[in-house]
């Protein structure tokens, strides 16, 4: 899945991924960027240098693994190096089939344990690769002031990647955006501020999501305020307040929650209804906010800035 990556100013060695959905690409040909609101055949941007494919993992399969083992989960391989927990990665057997995983465990230079259980079966030499590209922002670029992402593009990202590159003798061309911000965009919701807002929560995670006490779906939840922030127009930065945007996730973590409940009985309609109008609340009292917050007037790097809790541009 692609997001909107922030770029933070001045700091060099950043890099712009792409994960390539076809499969593990056997070369980049180029990386370039341009404005968001140009095409192809306009002046491109002076920001990336030339891509390249994530190193690792790419390794294959030393034992039996998957669907009919003892724990479907288990992929024995050659080689762990390089692998991360919470990376999604690809798995393809010798007749070409494939699924891809999410790693819950590393038993270093052993196996990857799968978050979900593997609905195929893999044998020795089939293989497990990270499809990921990357391509490291100029440094010279990602310093110049005249490139931070301003609000004349409200909640468009300012930047669009176009990357080409083969996979399997195959050229493929896919955009990703980015935004060149003065800090990153985050949360500070942790699982027991949901835990106190709904007691019983961390006790009814799903059994995959109580090691990290639920901190994806809190992400997953982050993601979704920052999409419905764009659906009313308003630009991210715009956001002046820390506070709202964690309660905006907590409200939201708690109607995500009653929706999956409901989808395995264990919630009602009303009750679904219900947190989904208390967290609409809370969305339509952040524009009475942001109505409150000063225009900026950004005209050095001495100029005082708003606060914005989910991108500062």
């Amino acid at each position: 899945m692609r997001t909107v990556q922030d770029i933070v100013f001045g700091v060099t060695g950043q890099t712009l991924v792409f994960d390539a959905p076809e499969g593990r690409p056997s070369s980049v040909t180029s990386v370039t960027i341009f404005r968001w609101d140009v095409s192809d055949d306009d002046t491109a941007e002076s920001a990336a240098g030339s891509g390249s494919v994530e190193t690792g993992p790419s390794t294959t399969i030393d034992a039996a693994s998957g669907w009919g083992q003892t724990d479907p989960r288990v992929l024995y391989v050659t080689a762990t190096t390089n692998a991360v927990i919470g990376r999604t990665y690809l798995v393809t057997g010798a007749d070409g089939f494939k699924e891809w995983f999410t790693v819950a465990e590393i038993d270093s230079a052993n196996s990857l344990t799968a978050q979900h259980p593997l609905h195929n079966a893999y044998a020795a030499s089939d293989t497990v690769q990270s499809t990921r590209i990357h391509a490291t922002i100029d440094s010279t670029w990602v310093s110049d002031e005249t490139n931070l992402t301003t609000d004349v593009v409200g909640p468009n990202p300012m930047y669009r990647v176009r990357w080409v590159y083969v996979v399997n003798s195959v050229t493929y061309v896919a955009d990703s955006y980015f935004n060149l911000v003065r800090y990153a965009g985050a949360h500070g919701v942790r699982p027991q501020d949901i835990e106190a807002m709904l007691p019983g929560w961390l006790d009814s995670l799903p059994a995959d999501h109580r090691n990290t006490q639920g901190r994806a779906l809190i992400d997953e939840a982050y993601r979704g305020v920052k999409l419905d922030v764009r659906k009313i127009d308003l630009a991210a930065s715009g956001l002046a307040e820390s506070e709202v945007v964690d309660e905006l996730v907590r409200y939201k973590m708690v109607a995500l929650g009653e929706y999956a409940k409901f989808l395995a009985g264990g919630s009602s309609a009303d009750a679904v209804q219900l947190s989904r109008k208390t967290y609409q609340e809370q969305l339509d009292s952040l524009l009475r906010i942001v109505s409150r917050v000063p225009v900026r007037n950004e005209t050095g790097a001495a100029t005082a800035i708003v606060a914005g809790s989910i991108s500062r541009r």
